[in-house]
């Protein structure tokens, strides 16, 4: 998978951009506040329909325009070419495949598999479980065909118990909604569990690989008792969920323990560490989608070379060299890469927001 062309029209500073990448490694240079981050932020949008760096898309779109639009020509693993298109406002989002209206942004990222490695990717480890749910289900979605329907399935009952119990419904009226959700959950969790039993070796070598700390445990919990049924469960907190408001127990409490001998990784480890392991653990995630599913994924790796050190850098940089991906990593200085940028196949040099390749 990966981008043949890439057009983006009022992202930022960015008034209009072109570019032709390479399939494989791309370096996008420049100084800070020159719209690197602005061009991996206009590829996210038209995968995932949405920014990574804020929710209000007015504050993505260039000032003085109304709307933005970003382009792209896709070929895929098995050489079938397609075009994306998204225009967003403030009022309405427009999204196209082959030039037709389509209603989902997950048609789009279900056809361009797309992970992002940032400055904030330690999130993932320090703070609280929806970063690792987001993490696991990001798997999910690209390797486990059933997952989604029934995710969806689950959160429009989970909406509907919890609109009765603000409503302050009684317990039979609330209680519909549990055997739905019930298998829906049950469904669910079977496959997070063993979607993290097949990422666990994987992950351990890389981490162990561009880190050289070992030993790396994940263990994966369903958001419920293990030890209870989770149709019981629901029956007996409707009192306590009543009060609240909204329902405290399910797969949408789920969430993972990162641990590194025995403790907790966000105790264990240095800011700098947790970072290479959250990092490690995308591109494991990479790696588990190319086995399942022989599809390969767009990384975007914005600014990672400026926080590591030369030894964790050189490291890094040779796994990439051996991903079979598109890859484009954004970076304020060539030199950082000292004698890894032969690795490069296209530099892009981006100042005031006008991108130019380096030839």
């Amino acid at each position: 998978m990966s981008i043949v062309r890439f057009d983006a029209v009022n992202i930022r500073n960015i008034q209009q951009a072109s570019i032709f990448p390479s399939n494989r490694i791309n370096l996008i240079a420049g100084c800070n506040g020159s719209g690197k981050t602005s061009l991996l932020e206009a590829i996210h949008l038209l995968a995932l329909g949405k920014s990574f760096r804020t929710h209000q898309i007015h504050k993505v779109v260039a000032s003085g325009a109304d709307r933005l639009v970003v382009f792209a020509e896709y070929i895929s693993d098995n050489n079938v070419s397609f075009a994306l298109g998204v225009e967003r406002s403030k009022e309405t989002t427009r999204l196209r495949i082959n030039g037709c209206n389509v209603g989902k942004v997950a048609e789009l990222a279900q056809l361009v598999p797309l992970q992002l490695i940032n400055p904030d990717s330690h999130q993932l480890i320090e703070l609280g479980p929806r970063h690792r749910r987001q993490f696991v289900d990001w798997g999910m979605f690209h390797v486990e065909q059933e997952f989604f329907p029934v995710w969806c399935r689950f959160n429009q009952a989970l909406r509907q118990r919890n609109a009765a119990l603000r409503l302050g419904a009684s317990d039979t009226e609330i209680s519909v909604w549990h055997s739905e959700m019930s298998v829906c959950a049950d469904h669910i969790s079977d496959m997070r569990r063993s979607y993290v039993a097949d990422l666990i070796p994987v992950a351990r070598a890389v981490v162990e690989k561009l880190s050289g700390i070992t030993p790396l445990d994940i263990r994966f919990f369903p958001g419920w008792s293990g030890e209870e049924q989770y149709e019981h469960c629901l029956n007996h907190s409707i009192k306590t969920d009543r009060n609240l408001g909204y329902t405290r127990h399910g797969p949408h409490r789920a969430d993972l323990s990162i641990s590194v001998g025995g403790v907790q990784a966000r105790d264990r480890v240095s800011r700098g560490e947790q970072k290479l392991i959250a990092a490690a653990l995308r591109l494991s995630q990479l790696e588990l989608m190319k086995i399942k599913t022989r599809r390969s994924c767009i990384l975007l790796i914005d600014d990672l070379p400026s926080e590591l050190d030369e030894t964790h850098r050189e490291l890094f940089i040779d796994y990439l060299y051996k991903l079979s991906c598109q890859i484009f990593i954004t970076t304020t200085e060539s030199g950082l890469l000292g004698d890894k940028m032969e690795i490069v196949d296209k530099v892009f040099h981006v100042e005031h927001g006008n991108i130019e390749e380096v030839i």
